[in-house]
């Protein structure tokens, strides 16, 4: 999902519920597509050791003019001068989901880790 991901020099590291910290392998480039809405995502933390894919907010609102919104239920990300939707979501449990934030198809996963053997996948 990452594009021209770069080498991350430190020791910084995402602090995660738990109270423990997973490190950070890289930097990169990504977006978020909804429909035919795409939202570009500079300075994305590569952590593979993260299980799922996360949003930081504050960093969304300071990148883009957006709104953010959050229910009991769902979630939207809406542009701020016009309140056009952009992104929608649900909620399950504590997290908020969204089908943009899936990982690819076993194809793109093919590419990206360098063409492995399918079993491999």
């Amino acid at each position: 999902m990452l594009k021209n991901i770069r080498n991350h020099y430190g020791s910084d590291s995402v602090l995660i519920g738990d109270g423990s910290s997973i490190l950070i392998h890289g930097i990169g480039d990504s977006s978020i597509t909804q429909k035919n809405k795409i939202l570009p995502l500079n300075d994305v933390l590569l952590v593979p050791d993260l299980k799922r894919n996360l949003l930081f907010v504050s960093q969304l609102t300071s990148q883009f003019l957006v709104n953010c919104e959050f229910s009991d239920i769902d979630f939207c990300i809406k542009k701020r001068q016009t309140g056009q939707l952009m992104i929608t979501g649900w909620r399950k449990g504590d997290l908020y989901f969204s089908n943009c934030f899936r990982s690819g198809p076993t194809d793109i996963w093919h590419q990206c880790l360098g063409h492995p053997h399918f079993s491999s996948l």
